[in-house]
């Protein structure tokens, strides 16, 4: 599903490079972004989710895997908190076998703090609620894809990422989002205050990654 995926499977597995076929994930982009999406239905979300107006969102999009490294998004919102303290972290598709660990960690949190969705029917309308996007897996082998990247982009809501799946065919640091580190909270609390307080041009950077999105 993506060029990252070929090279894994040709210097890995030794597969021939005329025994493979790219077939990326085909995303409905129209169904995403400002322009599709009105305004009642992000309110509908937002109210859903108990959210306030004035109250800025971090978002992820992640299913509770130790490899998602949504365990260094929780520990970066810990430190986050204490600098942007009207800040909410919405954690949507949240099932999964690291749900548990998940658990734990959000105890040290306050739970006005945080939100679990484990299934939103409306997830073009939940990208327009988050200021920030978050999406950071532990290794550039751990997505083969990751569509999260692509919905968010689409969205125009401006992303911190690590290089992992299709990040790493797109993802160009202060371009079109900020690229941090693996593992890395204290680097994604940073990326994360640098969108929320606008310390970069977060405008042209959403600009940049439209036009990512819709060149496929």
């Amino acid at each position: 599903v993506s060029r990252h995926d070929k090279r894994i499977l040709v210097e890995w597995e030794s597969v021939k490079h005329d025994k493979i076929t790219l077939i990326p994930h085909g995303i409905n982009l129209e169904s995403f972004g400002r322009k599709a999406v009105s305004a009642v239905r992000i309110a509908e979300v937002r109210s859903r989710l108990r959210i306030d107006n004035g109250i800025r969102v971090v978002g992820v999009v992640s299913r509770f895997i130790e490899w998602k490294g949504v365990q260094y998004i929780i520990q970066a919102f810990k430190t986050l908190l204490k600098h942007e303290p009207d800040t909410v972290l919405v954690l949507a598709n949240a099932l999964g076998p690291y749900k548990h660990d998940v658990l734990v960690l959000l105890k040290d949190l306050p739970e006005s703090s945080y939100r679990l969705v484990e299934f939103e029917k409306d997830m073009p309308a939940l990208y327009l609620n988050f200021d920030c996007f978050v999406h950071v897996p532990i290794s550039a082998t751990s997505e083969a894809f990751g569509q999260t990247y692509i919905e968010a982009l689409a969205s125009g809501v401006p992303s911190v990422v690590t290089m992992s799946g299709v990040a790493l065919e797109y993802a160009k640091n202060g371009v079109n989002c900020l690229v941090v580190p693996y593992k890395d909270a204290q680097a994604i609390s940073n990326a994360v205050c640098s969108i929320l307080d606008k310390k970069i041009d977060v405008s042209q950077m959403v600009e940049e990654g439209l036009n990512v999105a819709q060149r496929g």
